[in-house]
């Protein structure tokens, strides 16, 4: 009997990808890297649960950094808090002793270790800022935040740009704080915001459970005809 097989393919390099019969990715951008070692690829996001949440509001506040490590950007966001003194940030993780010093200095931003009601911290977070220097498959917490009407400023390079869509800015030379500083200034505007807000949570209801589930049952019986 033919071997049938779907697997995800976050780590493809570990793996010899011709013998299999589907791979699945959580991005377009991850399957344009796996498809040049086998061309049965199929893209399936992430979903995230639905949420009640209170509609957003200018009296969020906080310009939110979650996992706080040298691959997220942790550098960059220093030296966003730097020239920023007049705005409140929020970084929410591990972090290590080092970098925990230096936010400690610093009398605009708010440090929380990690915690397991993120959605606290999605309601005092006016922004979501995602300045990641190593490229990521996708960025889901992009859209955990879109839920809450939260937009993000993310950089452009691997999934992220998928995963914000319209609701939020793109960063292109991630390493220029001016533009990182140029984007946050725009959101400044009320009318702005709350139209960024808006699309982001329409833009967070592509990606509920029962959307994603319906994608991975049409892939089931696209390539292996099944049904459930």
């Amino acid at each position: 009997m033919e071997k049938k097989i779907l697997i995800p393919v976050a780590y493809f390099r570990k793996l010899r990808l011709r013998n299999f019969n589907l791979l699945i990715a959580n991005s377009s951008y991850l399957c344009n890297k796996v498809s040049r070692y086998n061309n049965s690829v199929e893209i399936l996001y992430p979903f995230v649960d639905p949420i009640d949440s209170k509609k957003g509001s200018n009296d969020r506040k906080y310009l939110t950094f979650l996992n706080p490590s040298r691959e997220k950007g942790i550098r960059i966001f220093i030296s966003i808090a730097e020239k920023l003194q007049n705005k409140s940030f929020m970084v929410v993780g591990k972090i290590s002793s080092k970098n925990r010093m230096i936010l400690q200095r610093m009398e605009n931003v708010t440090y929380v270790p990690w915690t397991n009601e993120i959605n606290k911290i999605y309601h005092d977070t006016r922004i979501l800022l995602v300045p990641s220097i190593s490229t990521e498959t996708f960025g889901r917490v992009v859209i955990e935040a879109a839920q809450f009407g939260i937009p993000a400023i993310v950089s452009n390079q691997g999934g992220l740009p998928e995963a914000i869509g319209k609701s939020g800015l793109l960063v292109d030379n991630i390493f220029d704080v001016s533009e990182w500083l140029n984007n946050i200034q725009k959101f400044d505007d009320a009318q702005f915001y709350n139209s960024m807000s808006d699309e982001a949570r329409k833009h967070a209801k592509n990606f509920y459970t029962n959307n994603i589930n319906q994608s991975f049952r049409s892939i089931l019986f696209r390539n292996f005809n099944l049904r459930f």
